[in-house]
């Protein structure tokens, strides 16, 4: 008997998630700020040579874009930002050109905290660019180690296997 009853709510957990996400999407009531962003930049990456930096953002289903903050890692230094707008029907596009060089080696990140607005609501977002300056470093690992890398979700953490 307590198998058909957890089977039955379960079910009808499936039911009401499946309604509140077609709710979701219909009336744009999830955290969603109906935005994409795209980049192109080179893989090859020295110190001190000039990095070109393509970013284009794209809205969706009229939503508009307030804002875009760009924050840099310390090791980054941006020398040049040149960005354009432009309105479209039922959406908008942000395109960002950044020219950025770093003085040391490393992996760094560019990070664009975006604002958008949808029916009078403020939707926030947050887009990170890696920028790779020169060769990257091979972590090697010890298997008898008690600290291996754990890679969950894409999220690497270092902890006991």
């Amino acid at each position: 008997m307590n198998r058909v009853v957890i089977l039955i709510m379960i079910m009808l957990n499936l039911i009401v998630a499946k309604e509140i996400e077609y709710q979701s999407i219909e009336g744009c009531s999830k955290p969603s700020s109906y935005l994409s962003m795209s980049y192109k930049m080179e893989d090859n990456n020295s110190i001190n040579s000039n990095i070109d930096i393509e970013i284009n953002f794209i809205s969706q289903n009229d939503t508009k874009i307030v804002s875009i903050n760009i924050k840099e890692d310390r090791e980054l230094n941006i020398i040049s930002i040149n960005k354009s707008y432009k309105e479209l029907e039922n959406r908008d596009r942000y395109d960002i050109n950044i020219t950025t060089q770093s003085l040391v080696e490393g992996k760094f990140y560019i990070t664009l905290y975006t604002t958008t607005t949808y029916n009078g609501n403020f939707r926030y977002k947050s887009f990170i660019i890696p920028i790779q300056i020169g060769t990257p470093k091979i972590k090697y690992r010890d298997r008898k180690s008690d600290n291996n890398f754990i890679i969950y979700r894409g999220v690497e953490t270092i902890g006991s296997l």
